[in-house]
């Protein structure tokens, strides 16, 4: 019978703690933080395989308006009748701006904003068929706009379309002229 009563009295006291825990928690949420991070990861097999990480860490100037840093890794698989592996590492900024507030003096349930990034990539290419390996940089300038969904205190789900006019204005082959969609979380 002690024992149990121990038990109850550890359950209890772990109880309390998580309850002061969660009531910390809850204080701190309605102090939003400057700072925010997150990013995305992308996963593409078709013809070949691609896989893409890309964190993030930002800062809101005001409560309109994001900057941040990223950084990005991708890795190709091109099995083809030309296999050609490819890792690509790089890294850039971002600007946000939320759009939502200059439509509507009602509260959202999600956010539409304007967003601009640019990114500096290195690419290392192992391409077997033709006996080449070496390597290529890159830069791009996406352009475009999203929405982000709220959910649970700060952390938003967010999905974003942007269109890269460097390589339009340096008028790349039609493939890399489409928009890049990229969807991820943010906290």
């Amino acid at each position: 019978m002690y024992r149990h009563k121990r038990y109850k009295t550890l359950l209890i006291t772990c109880l309390l703690c998580l309850s002061y825990i969660g009531l910390q928690a809850q204080e701190q949420e309605q102090k939003p933080s400057k700072f925010f991070w997150g990013g995305g990861v992308s996963i593409a097999i078709n013809d070949y395989l691609d896989i893409d990480v890309s964190p993030r860490v930002g800062y809101r100037v005001t409560p309109n308006f994001s900057l941040g840093l990223l950084a990005k890794y991708e890795y190709m698989n091109l099995n083809e009748d030309e296999p050609c592996k490819i890792n690509t590492y790089g890294g850039g900024t971002f600007a946000q701006y939320n759009v939502s507030s200059l439509f509507s003096n009602q509260s959202l349930p999600f956010n539409i904003y304007a967003h601009t990034e640019y990114q500096y990539l290195y690419s290392e290419i192992d391409w077997k068929h033709q006996n080449y390996t070496g390597y290529h940089t890159d830069d791009r300038w996406y352009v475009g706009a999203g929405f982000s969904v709220p959910f649970g205190g700060r952390s938003y789900f967010y999905t974003t379309i942007l269109y890269d006019l460097l390589t339009i204005i340096k008028n790349k082959a039609d493939t890399y002229r489409k928009p890049v969609i990229s969807v991820g979380v943010q906290f």
